[in-house]
């Protein structure tokens, strides 16, 4: 059901846009040409996908197409109430899945990290109060992800902030870097003067002890340092924000969210046996970060107006040479939250927070608690879920063009408006919401 709209851009004209310039290398390395220049159409719906988590109503695509303003879109996103909710909730998923396991409270994380992203706090900030986090689980939100994370906290700090895979070492040294099962258990000791407390019931506290060892049992670095006070975790915070691996590590899982897949990818797997596709293009980003004081916005707002980033994903060279080094669209599936808010857009009627809920739970039952770099990865669409909610379909009588519009984002071809002819206008809305140009975001 997916076709090239009539506005598509068929040129590839150069751009001075910094990741571009790098880009345009790497394809010309690679000896591979880059797929056509995406339609308005395919790029607001891409672009609102990403940054608030659902599909375009009508009249936003109605205003797009009068003035097809791609920056300017970019700019309101990012300044729309939608998107703090949307990247809380992309990152409360990364930190600590979608459970609440451990007596970590996901719900109070998730509003603590929206409250952050509606004051623009810098993501190095975030870190640092994630990693240093003290105070009770039920008014703390940082706490909770300590909490989910209570054996081995240093494996998903490792993974989340520095892109390494540490818990390779946890049982015998890494088989793919340097790190030794020792480097391993030192650098989890910088949490071990972690006490945790038992409020009331659903209410733990975290307190950060003042730490005393000698100094074979000091916690290290993996530079080979020692920290040099009693607050561990503080010191620990400092010297991972501060560092090089973190800036990439941040850089590459913002690429990944607009991207679906890594420039090092897994994003969570740096190694020396598994090298970013376009080097120079995670030094760059990284620079940026480290620029722009770790601003989220800047960075999405960086990749966003790239021609790489604006690239049609209804391409016939979708080889996994041309994806590889980004010439190419990656196509993957809409995430839960992007799926429940899209289904409220395409039927004109939003889910309550009850069924939202519901909705995502069994979408991501069993799965997601673990890898957070599992975000993208294909899964079935739990079809019976949207079923079974009681959700009335729209009473007016909508044209095959609108529907098409306030689903797909796009106009009908003529094959569809055959199809779709004297057909039911809820049999018509049935089929266009489980359909996979729906349920992908590409």
């Amino acid at each position: 059901m997916m076709t090239a709209s009539a506005d598509a851009k068929t040129t590839n004209a150069t751009s001075n846009h910094s990741v571009d310039v790098i880009l345009s290398k790497a394809w010309a390395g690679a000896d591979v040409e880059p797929a056509v220049r995406s339609s308005d159409d395919e790029f607001l719906r891409r672009v609102t996908l990403d940054l608030i988590g659902r599909i375009p109503t009508i009249k936003e695509l109605a205003t797009f197409r009068n003035s097809p303003d791609r920056s300017a879109k970019i700019d309101k996103l990012l300044d729309a109430t939608e998107f703090d909710r949307f990247q809380a909730e992309l990152w409360t998923s990364v930190l600590v899945g979608y459970g609440d396991q451990f007596e970590a409270n996901r719900e109070v994380l998730r509003r603590w990290l929206e409250e952050r992203f509606r004051r623009r706090t810098a993501y190095n900030r975030i870190a640092r109060t994630l990693i240093t986090a003290e105070g009770e689980s039920a008014f703390s939100g940082p706490v909770n992800f300590l909490l989910r994370h209570p054996e081995t906290p240093v494996v998903k700090v490792s993974r989340v902030f520095l892109g390494v895979r540490l818990d390779c070492a946890r049982c015998h040294d890494h088989p793919f870097d340097r790190w030794t099962q020792k480097d391993f258990e030192r650098m989890n000791r910088f949490f071990a003067a972690t006490d945790r407390q038992e409020v009331s019931e659903g209410n733990i506290r975290l307190v950060n002890l003042v730490a005393e060892a000698e100094d074979e049992e000091r916690p290290r670095f993996l530079t080979g340092a020692t920290p040099r006070t009693s607050r561990w975790r503080d010191e620990f915070a400092l010297f991972t924000t501060r560092s090089r691996p973190f800036a990439r590590a941040f850089a590459n899982r913002l690429w990944y969210q607009l991207f679906g897949r890594g420039n090092v990818h897994p994003v969570d797997d740096f190694n020396r046996d598994n090298a970013a596709a376009v080097p120079e293009l995670t030094e760059h980003l990284a620079d940026h970060a480290r620029k722009s004081g770790y601003d989220i916005r800047s960075m999405l707002r960086l990749i966003c107006t790239s021609r790489a980033y604006q690239l049609t994903s209804r391409s016939a060279e979708q080889d996994a040479k041309r994806i590889r080094v980004f010439a190419a669209r990656t196509i993957r599936p809409l995430s839960p939250e992007q799926m429940a808010d899209s289904v409220g857009v395409a039927m004109g009627q939003k889910m309550s927070a009850a069924q939202r809920r519901e909705f995502i739970e069994e979408s991501t039952r069993g799965t997601l608690d673990e890898d957070s770099g599992e975000t993208w990865a294909y899964r079935e669409t739990v079809q019976e879920v949207m079923l079974g909610l009681a959700m009335r379909l729209p009473s007016s009588a909508d044209s095959i063009d609108n529907l098409f519009e306030r689903v797909l984002t796009r106009l009908p071809t003529d094959q569809e408006r055959r199809l779709c002819a004297n057909r039911q206008q809820a049999d018509i809305l049935f089929a266009l919401i489980h359909s996979n140009e729906f349920r992908f975001n590409h």
